[in-house]
């Protein structure tokens, strides 16, 4: 019984030792150029296209598809996708290519001899097997297959956009992603989407890394003082080595095409049965794991889970979304749909957010015709 009490108290000591030292050497990882050249990649979809809202139905009919998942407001058209690129072209001129992901579909206003843009479509990078598809995340996992895309990249979702400058050391340094590694219990409930992804892949997947040895070969990455209050997640992870979750907002995220190629060597079934999946489900793994490798290897930049920007529900109130994008108090920011916010209602918060955007990105961009 001494005994294991001694292991018991000489473990307590060694993990406040791992503490104290993680969070002082924090201080003193140096900020690194990047010197390589990054692309952006975005997936959109034209929700309003009777064809492919056809072929949608089509498909809902032979699949037992999860409903939380698939939702009108997952494919509602905002008419604002322009914007996007007019903030590329005026906040990240330093892009080498942007590659725009649909299913073939092509906006009437791209300029599509734009020399820095690349269309790709899901059969171009895709298992002609697992077409068509209506999951984003099937998409997002098989991104490193497309061709020509380079080592460093930022993957978007049309729902984000930039709305301040940015520079290349804001997403890499040293060639390293930034990413937080802040722990963050996952909260069960039926209706959250977010908590059954992401307890699959922390307790199904994440749980294959050996997170004692990870915590005490970077401990300064661990215990770093950039996740503030979020650093007694990673304290209790320390003591207990259950692995409850990471903090995850929705921003956009620099991601390597390395990682993505290690990530499906390691967990290959995950790979292909998410990838068979026609529609969202809640067994699915996501960009969520990519983050996961990096972390287990040691191989990112810690920053805060709020250093990207700000993440904006609809149910919150377009007034204030509106607003802060106006003002530009974040770099990016990413405005989720909601299923509660009705056709009626609809109209209205899209006006005031174009509107918002229109006062910040007035000038039609070389991408538009």
């Amino acid at each position: 019984m001494l005994q294991i009490l001694k292991i018991y108290v000489s473990k307590i000591f060694l993990d406040f030792y791992l503490l104290i030292k993680g969070f002082i050497l924090s201080f003193f990882i140096s900020k690194k150029g990047m010197n390589e050249e990054i692309d952006f990649v975005v997936l959109w979809v034209d929700g309003n296209d009777p064809k492919w809202r056809s072929t949608k139905v089509e498909y809902e009919k032979k699949y037992n598809i999860y409903k939380g998942s698939n939702g009108e407001e997952r494919y509602r058209e905002w008419n604002q996708f322009h914007y996007w690129f007019r903030a590329v072209e005026k906040y990240a001129p330093w892009v080498r290519h942007v590659y725009l992901v649909t299913c073939g579909q092509v906006p009437d206003w791209l300029n599509t001899n734009h020399p820095k843009l690349r269309l790709v479509n899901h059969i171009d990078f895709m298992d002609k097997n697992d077409l068509p598809t209506f999951n984003s995340s099937a998409i997002e996992i098989n991104l490193h297959h497309i061709e020509e895309l380079g080592e460093y990249f930022v993957y978007f979702n049309d729902d984000m956009i930039l709305t301040k400058p940015v520079k290349p050391e804001d997403f890499f340094q040293g060639g390293k992603p930034l990413t937080c590694a802040a722990g963050f219990p996952i909260r069960n409930s039926v209706a959250n989407e977010v908590f059954r992804h992401n307890l699959f892949t922390m307790e199904g997947l994440a749980a294959k890394y050996n997170w004692e040895e990870i915590i005490r070969k970077w401990p300064e990455k661990w215990f770093n003082h950039k996740y503030g209050k979020y650093l007694r997640h990673n304290w209790r992870i320390c003591k207990d080595l259950y692995m409850s979750g990471f903090h995850y907002v929705h921003f956009a995220s620099p991601l390597r095409k390395s990682t993505l190629e290690r990530t499906e060597q390691e967990f290959k079934k995950a790979f292909k049965e998410t990838s068979h999946n026609r529609f969202r489900c809640p067994s699915d793994i996501t960009q969520l794991l990519f983050k996961i490798n990096d972390i287990a290897h040691g191989d990112y930049i810690p920053c805060s889970p709020y250093y990207f920007g700000h993440y904006y529900n609809l149910a919150q109130g377009y007034k204030v979304i509106s607003n802060d994008i106006k003002k530009q108090r974040h770099l990016m920011v990413c405005i989720n749909d909601n299923p509660d916010v009705t056709k009626e209602n609809f109209e209205t918060i899209r006006s005031s957010i174009s509107e918002a955007l229109e006062s910040i990105l007035p000038e039609k961009s070389t991408y538009e015709l």
